[in-house]
């Protein structure tokens, strides 16, 4: 019971940091924003949840607190994720394709991005697409890392996947190793987006 707390009071403080961002582009968005280059989730993320799950039904954990599959069909124990730009790509371990466009992205505690050598990012996601078992499926959600001078590593993914049919499953996995990121490249997309929110005001 106590691993279910955590993980889903982690996915709450999750929300509640992407609360306060401008979401930008979603799953139906068909766009294109070269500055995304400068940062990379790319990578396999397996499930965290009890049995490897990377989607679950937390809704009613046992008496041992054990979480059951939150997919219709096969278990989703696995993303693998492909980004270019703004765009994604991930790809389950039943071969189920969700295609969309990351959202927002910031750092979760408020500062600078040129701040420090260290920091946690946050990006927001949205992709769509059809399961192994058939089901039209959206996931939301955000992909979180931590970046040591030009690296991300300690990457983290976790969500929503929501069913054609109503079901609703819970999504939190993670990737091993690192990344590594342009980080001049990575300074002038923040600069660059600061820009466009003082012209929107």
């Amino acid at each position: 019971m106590k691993r279910i707390g955590y993980l889903m009071l982690l996915l709450g403080l999750t929300g509640f940091i992407g609360m306060g961002c401008d979401w930008t582009s979603g799953g139906g968005v068909d766009s294109w924003n070269e500055r995304w280059n400068a940062i990379n989730f790319s990578g396999q993320y397996f499930g965290d949840f009890e049995g490897g799950l990377l989607v679950a039904d937390v809704s009613d954990p046992g008496e041992t607190g054990s979480v059951g599959s939150g997919v219709t069909g096969p278990a989703v124990i696995s993303f693998t994720v492909h980004q270019e730009g703004e765009r994604i790509e991930i790809i389950d371990n039943n071969g189920g394709r969700y295609t969309g466009n990351m959202g927002s992205l910031r750092r979760t505690d408020g500062q600078s991005i040129g701040e420090g050598e260290t920091g946690h990012i946050i990006g927001q996601f949205g992709v769509s697409g059809v399961s192994a078992a058939g089901m039209e499926v959206e996931i939301t959600g955000s992909f979180e890392g931590l970046r040591v001078d030009n690296t991300l590593t300690d990457r983290i993914i976790n969500g929503t996947w929501i069913e054609s049919g109503g079901r609703t499953g819970t999504l939190f996995g993670s990737a091993t190793g690192a990344v590594v990121i342009d980080f001049q490249d990575f300074i002038d997309f923040f600069l660059d987006d600061d820009d466009d929110d003082d012209d929107d005001d």
